[in-house]
């Protein structure tokens, strides 16, 4: 007879490899066929069903699963999945009216979204321009002295958007915007870039360069792991409460043992290191719980789990949580999308999102984490919303703004090495790319790691006594700033608005030896104030779905909708 049962969850996180979308699998023909019920069932929903919201979210839930989506949000993934469909528009029309939820136009792309409606803004309202040449004559002269903030910082830019060529002073001109709410760019992230794009940090073995991509890693010793599920063991079969606490006790302190750091494609002590290594480190915090985040749809991994776990067993249900295994988290680029002209004279980053992807592991008999090559299905979930709030969070957690500007930095980089503009106008940055020196930032090469205990007591009136559930979540995981511009993400902008920007840049240009200056937009100013009808959320610096869900029922969702598209233009 058991008196006490409690299991044990370890949950490490991954890396893992992203695909594109060819031709039609399994997966979208259960996406296909979804749509289509969905369709079917909009069309033939009788009254009672009509005035009865719960139980048609409950209908549509059920059309879901059968489908292979666990919910509402999972669908949503698969419409970002598969945005080209020919009824996207009329289903998210439906979803609209079925669920209350927003138009597809606000659920694709996600957090990249956000990074849209900015570059609309930026063609209205303008920005800030940096003269390449310029920068780097400056440079040479402070050579050895303590740089300016004007230098250190781009001038005040802390957001990059692309450059434009300046042919009548053979020049390359970086085009940014300011924005005080943001953190600062920095000129040495930039130069690490560079370098990296142009194979500066390249291993030579022979005759051969061995590339790699910007990233880092923090990585539990696999003996730790060892001693962790040694640990694990020791919980399950102990039946007192002392012996299970004095455990919790000893996982927490194998827990903090220290983690190897490891960085890749640039000099470990720098500054862009230290920036990955944080966003990395920190993000284990967001994984486990320990740092909560006030933003609504977002809870931790670790929270999920165990409202799973509580909710199976309330319901008298096997656990549908996994209680072994290993789930690895880091972060890798999105789908990105630029915006060139006719001539490729201007190019500017449309889309440079970063996501969160994850892998499940597992620790093997002799002692090697190996990945499984599939996800687990929580941490999978955990990964969409954080990529999906990534904006959201990287508010409240500047660490993850910084960490866009390095992989905007790489975009940039690597976009100026394809099209080679600078070679065009006669423009030698061999100072940025070999003799500008790189100030040492200390990153240290061992992290103690992190982790968080959560749990609950089950107490239930049969023969087997109280059951005790708790979460354990030491996780690791990665950076890896793969951005690879290719033709086909190059699109051709022909638009009016793209012109005038420009002009307006060039044209604002008070000489040729001005470091930056400032130019305006389209409209020559600033976007129109508009005032929201009543009861709407005032218009912030930038705008996310996510104000969405926080709105009252009362509120009309479509007059909402046309408001914002108003306001950003979409």
């Amino acid at each position: 007879m058991m008196g006490k049962l409690l299991k044990v969850l370890i949950l490490i996180g991954l890396l893992v490899s992203t695909y594109n979308c060819g031709k039609v699998d399994e997966a979208q023909i259960s996406y296909i066929e979804c749509c289509e019920e969905i369709i079917e069932f909009s069309q033939n929903i009788d009254p009672q069903s009509a005035s009865n919201p719960e139980k048609l979210k409950q209908e549509l839930l059920q059309i879901f699963q059968r489908h292979g989506y666990q919910d509402l949000y999972e669908f949503k993934a698969a419409i970002n999945k598969y945005e080209d469909e020919p009824q996207k528009e009329k289903l998210a029309n439906i979803l609209e009216q079925l669920t209350g939820e927003t138009s597809l136009s606000d659920i694709k792309s996600f957090s990249s979204k956000a990074s849209q409606r900015r570059i609309s803004d930026f063609l209205k309202i303008g920005g800030k321009a940096i003269s390449l040449k310029v920068l780097q004559q400056k440079l040479q002269e402070n050579h050895g002295k303590p740089l300016p903030k004007s230098l250190s910082q781009l001038c005040g830019i802390n957001q990059i958007l692309g450059y434009l060529v300046d042919d009548r002073n053979k020049d390359v001109i970086l085009i940014g915007s300011v924005d005080k709410t943001l953190p600062p760019m920095y000129l040495e992230d930039f130069v690490i870039a560079l370098r990296n794009a142009w194979l500066k940090y390249a291993r030579l073995e022979g005759n051969t360069y061995y590339y790699s991509h910007p990233g880092c890693t923090i990585d539990p010793d696999p003996a730790v792991l060892q001693k962790l599920d040694d640990v694990g063991d020791q919980m399950n079969r102990s039946r007192d409460t002392c012996e299970v606490e004095k455990a919790i006790d000893q996982w927490k302190k194998i827990c903090i043992s220290p983690q190897k750091v490891g960085v890749f494609g640039i000099p470990f002590d720098t500054r862009f290191s230290w920036v990955m290594l944080k966003a990395d480190y920190d993000m284990k915090r967001l994984v486990n719980g320990s740092d909560p985040l006030d933003i609504k749809g977002f809870s931790s991994l670790i929270e999920m789990e165990l409202e799973q776990a509580k909710k199976d067993i309330q319901e008298g249900k096997s656990m549908s949580v996994s209680i072994s295994g290993l789930n690895r988290f880091w972060f890798y680029p999105g789908e990105n999308r630029y915006q060139v002209d006719e001539k490729e004279n201007l190019v500017m980053i449309e889309k440079c999102p970063v996501v969160l992807l994850t892998e499940e592991e597992h620790l093997t008999k002799s002692g090697k984490v190996v990945g499984s090559g599939r996800p687990n299905p929580y941490a999978q979930k955990f990964t969409k919303i954080f990529s999906a709030l990534y904006a959201e969070i990287a508010k409240q957690r500047p660490i993850y703004q910084e960490l866009e500007n390095l992989f905007r930095f790489v975009a940039l980089a690597r976009i100026l090495k394809l099209k080679s503009p600078q070679t065009r106008v006669g423009l030698n940055i061999d100072y940025l790319l070999n003799q500008y020196p790189i100030r040492p930032t200390l990153v240290k090469k061992f992290l103690p790691g992190r982790s968080n205990v959560k749990g609950f007591k089950h107490q239930t009136d049969s023969l087997e006594g109280s059951h005790i559930y708790q979460l354990w979540l030491p996780s690791c995981g990665g950076v890896t700033i793969a951005v690879e511009p290719k033709e086909e993400d190059f699109l051709k902008e022909q638009t009016d608005n793209i012109a005038k920007l420009k002009e307006n840049v060039l044209e604002a240009r008070p000489s040729a030896n001005e470091l930056s200056w400032d130019f305006p937009g389209e409209s020559g100013g600033s976007l129109p104030e508009q005032s929201p009808p009543e009861g709407y959320p005032v218009k912030d610096q930038t705008i996310s779905i996510d104000l969405i869900p926080l709105l009252k029922d009362n509120i009309n969702l479509k007059s909402y909708s046309n408001y914002i598209k108003s306001i950003y233009g979409i």
